[in-house]
């Protein structure tokens, strides 16, 4: 199997976030940050995320650049 990335784009995250919960992602602030992780829930204008070393972190949906989401494929 392959795997194909998603890009979202700050502007449509609002309208998809709901469906990237309990997923595998990478987040890229606009300074360049990235954070790899799941996603676990959203309060108010804030991504909760866990990352692969069980750490957590809450980042502001403004610092937000894009998230991107890879995504398994046939080929």
């Amino acid at each position: 199997m392959g795997k194909r990335q998603a890009r979202i784009f700050a502007k449509d995250i609002p309208i998809k976030l709901l469906d990237l919960v309990n997923k595998e992602v990478n987040i890229l602030l606009k300074n360049g940050t990235v954070f790899h992780g799941i996603i676990k829930n959203t309060a108010g204008s804030a991504i909760h995320l866990t990352d692969m070393l069980g750490r957590k972190h809450i980042v502001e949906m403004s610092l937000i650049a894009e998230i991107i989401l890879d995504i398994e494929s046939l080929y």
